[in-house]
């Protein structure tokens, strides 16, 4: 089957609102592209800069897979057990419950907002990842709430330079910037991914 006919199949019954297995592989295949693509940023952290410009660039390379899924899957729930997946990697890896937290409640405000628009909407396709480009806030929630012991691991990890250069960077007060940051980098992503898939959208039916 061609990823055409793929796209047309995704989008023949909007009444159809119960995800069936072909949804979940679809799911499956997208997080597992959206970890590796949001994990290189990650691989970047060991320079301190890279940290903070996670917010810029996490949404900005995931706007090309979940762009895609919304194009293809349009029932409730698809991003949620994305972004739930994608929470549960970033608790393995050691970010704690933050993450977890954040891309669950942005999951599902998106969800939402793809609703309110029918699956048929790409100014709420666009709005809906922009809010979940959010969830990278939860990666910086550790500098609020738990800082002296994060930083004390950091510098376990990574050395003491390393741990003082994140302290400068990540100062509580940037926090608030970076979740604008990060929602106008997903407006952008989804700009990219919109263009990728233009087609794709068309034949969904999503204008």
């Amino acid at each position: 089957m061609s990823v055409n006919e793929t796209v047309a199949g995704g989008s023949a019954s909007k009444t159809d609102t119960k995800l069936k297995p072909k949804d979940l592989i679809t799911i499956g295949i997208f997080t597992a592209i959206y970890v590796v693509l949001s994990s290189i940023p990650g691989m970047l952290a060991i320079i301190p800069i890279f940290v903070p410009l996670a917010a810029v660039l996490v949404p900005l390379l995931g706007g090309i897979p979940v762009m895609y899924l919304i194009a293809k899957v349009h029932k409730f729930g698809a991003l949620v057990i994305l972004f739930t997946l994608v929470g549960l990697f970033m608790l393995v890896g050691g970010m704690g419950y933050f993450s977890l937290f954040t891309c669950i409640i942005c999951a599902i405000l998106a969800e939402l907002i793809l609703r309110s628009g029918n699956y048929q909407s790409m100014r709420a396709a666009t709005l809906a990842y922009a809010v979940t480009g959010m969830w990278i806030i939860g990666n910086f929630m550790p500098f609020v709430f738990t800082r002296d012991s994060f930083l004390a691991q950091q510098a376990a990890n990574y050395g003491t330079d390393y741990a003082n250069a994140l302290s400068g960077l990540m100062s509580p007060w940037i926090i608030p910037l970076l979740v604008v940051v990060a929602f106008v980098s997903g407006l952008a992503g989804a700009a990219i991914g919109k263009r990728i898939y233009r087609k794709h959208f068309e034949r969904a039916g999503i204008a």
